[in-house]
């Protein structure tokens, strides 16, 4: 999986999904980010949890993420919840 920053201190997100069984899928994907100079500043852990619709138009998602420091020290967790429908 590959998601793509939308700020320009941080990298493309790298990850893998899988296919969990009927409509159901899970996302890992990980981003680095880095200060106005360049310097490391830590990474994000996204998990997700996607359950497409019967039509396969439209997903409801469940996600978590996780903060770490320079250090590799967790210091931030949430989540959040989101929903999608294919346009053409």
């Amino acid at each position: 999986m590959t998601e793509i920053g939308d700020r320009a201190n941080r990298s493309a997100g790298l990850g893998t999904w899988r296919h969990l069984g009927g409509r159901s899928y899970s996302t890992l994907h990980k981003f680095i980010e880095y200060s106005a100079t360049g310097t490391f500043n830590g990474a994000t852990v996204i998990t997700r949890e996607i359950e497409l619709s019967k039509t396969g138009d439209e997903f409801t998602a469940t996600t978590t993420f996780e903060n770490f420091d320079a250090n590799d020290q967790l210091f931030n967790t949430g989540c959040a919840t989101s929903t999608a429908t294919r346009f053409e």
